[in-house]
């Protein structure tokens, strides 16, 4: 099975949580954003906070799809704080 390499990023509170802004986390080749967002939830216990809003090369992806994007190597994942604004 191929190894795919992805750049995590993580910003805000998430970072705070995490330890870390930034790391690289090898995959397997079938693994969806879904799969990292859980493993993520898991290794740094974050809890809803990385519920917040995901980006994958710099566009945002609908929560909805997390489970249809499969990791590619040299993706940048960038995991959000919430927004709020008024």
């Amino acid at each position: 099975m191929k190894t795919v390499r992805v750049t995590v990023k993580y910003f805000g509170i998430i970072s705070d949580l995490a330890g870390k802004r930034e790391e690289v986390l090898e995959t397997g080749e079938k693994t969806t954003l879904a799969d990292l967002r859980a493993r993520i939830l898991n290794q740094y216990n974050t809890g809803r906070q990385t519920a917040a809003q995901i980006a994958v090369n710099g566009k945002g992806v609908s929560p909805s799809l997390y489970g249809d994007y499969v990791l590619k190597d040299g993706d940048v994942i960038m995991f959000l704080p919430p927004m709020s604004g008024g």
